[in-house]
């Protein structure tokens, strides 16, 4: 019988960060609703920035998560970092 393969990959470099991106893309319903409301009482302008920096605020969370949730179970399991350097 054949061992199973305890090798774990992490992923490709700069996969984290795409993610992030990705992610942030989606539309909020918050955020259209704002932008939404916005347009009703005649500033689009505010209701766009909103939507802009809550896209950016989502971004950079998911991908600072993504790029370091590895170290965290290396940090937090020390058989990880055994299994990940075989």
């Amino acid at each position: 019988m054949q061992e199973p393969d305890h090798r774990i990959v992490i992923g490709t470099r700069g996969e984290g960060e795409a993610v992030g991106v990705m992610s942030g893309l989606i539309p909020c319903p918050l955020a259209l609703f704002v932008t939404t409301f916005a347009m009703s009482r005649g500033v689009p302008g505010a209701g766009v920035l909103f939507a802009v920096t809550m896209m950016a605020g989502v971004a950079l969370t998911l991908s600072r998560v993504a790029v370091l949730s590895p170290s965290g179970r290396s940090w937090s399991s020390p058989d990880y970092a055994q299994l990940s350097s075989a």
